[in-house]
């Protein structure tokens, strides 16, 4: 039992840094592309979302943005275990389910919660549940 609440402390911990860095990445691309971003991190909602004004269409790096950064965080997590790999992989992909709309949504689910079982699986290996 301590050992699940130890993952599950990970996980929402990695979830609130992920989200942190996801909408900084957003941020970061719209500077990049001379716009303005405000990244809106903690509101009264749980969403947390990024403002972005530009004299012309978003670039897809803007859209990207949030996952690129997610994605550089999670490998390099990989220093300290595979399972904390996975976790990070699975929940940045979660997190960019709105951006990579364009993809089929339900699919990004099932992969993200693929991965979640992956990361669990893992953890559970290093562990005795």
């Amino acid at each position: 039992m301590k050992n699940l609440l130890e993952f599950t402390i990970l996980t929402l911990t990695l979830l609130l840094s992920l989200s942190t860095l996801h909408e900084l990445g957003h941020a970061f691309f719209a500077k990049f592309e001379n716009c303005k971003a405000t990244s809106v991190i903690f509101e009264e909602r749980i969403n947390t979302y990024t403002i972005v004004k530009c004299n012309k269409e978003h670039s897809i790096l803007i859209v990207l943005g949030g996952l690129i950064f997610t994605l550089a965080f999670s490998f390099l997590l990989v220093l300290l275990g595979k399972q904390y790999l996975l976790l990070s992989l699975a929940l940045s992909i979660l997190l960019a389910a709105d951006d990579l709309s364009f993809i089929n949504p339900i699919l990004i689910y099932i992969f993200s919660a693929f991965l979640v079982s992956l990361a669990f699986l893992e953890f559970s290996k290093k562990s005795k549940f």
